[in-house]
């Protein structure tokens, strides 16, 4: 309202609290009790602008899509913020390794969508089958039906038989099946 309080002569206390359905950051409404000599005297409504500080991942080099994401490509940067970043990583791990889902420009803030996991094994691929049973081990060439990631399940087609199978990833040339 902007008009002056004028207060009786004592020792002033001003309470601050927050609406229970208000956010913490950014415009935050308040109220302000005021009281002196601990007797109450008004209510003051006010508005608060509240920044945090927050880890987000930043391009440091331009990344082309379809790029493997490297540790000399991003790092960690805490930002100034008046609302918080949502959807994105705040650690190097959660990137490195990764491959980018679009161009990445130099500076931006890397969000989850700008990058996927990249497969262990891809469609098409030639791998070793193998299964084990006690100190007996078999192995036979196989080509792999669909992507997948370490320790994950995928179809795999025996050469040798031409049957189709499942196993597990365990590396870049190699699946197990359990048997």
């Amino acid at each position: 309202d902007g008009k002056d309080l004028i207060l009786p002569a004592g020792n002033m206390t001003l309470d601050f609290g927050t609406f229970s359905n208000s956010r913490r950051v950014g415009r935050i409404p308040l109220i302000a009790q005021v009281r002196v000599d601990g007797k109450f005297v008004k209510r003051l409504r006010m508005n608060a602008k509240v920044a945090v500080f927050q880890d987000v991942v930043r391009i440091t080099n331009s990344i082309q899509r379809n790029n493997i994401i490297s540790q000399s490509d991003v790092v960690v940067e805490r930002v100034r913020t008046e609302r918080l970043l949502k959807d994105i990583p705040t650690r190097l791990n959660k990137v490195i390794g990764q491959k980018a889902t679009q161009n990445l420009q130099k500076g931006k803030i890397v969000k989850f969508r700008d990058f996927k996991r990249v497969p262990m094994v891809e469609r098409g691929s030639r791998v070793v089958i193998l299964a084990t049973k006690g100190s007996m081990k078999i192995t036979a060439p196989g080509a792999v039906r669909e992507d997948g990631f370490k320790n994950s399940i995928v179809q795999v087609v025996n050469l040798e038989t031409k049957k189709t199978i499942y196993a597990e990833v365990l590396s870049a040339n190699t699946v197990e099946v359990k048997f």
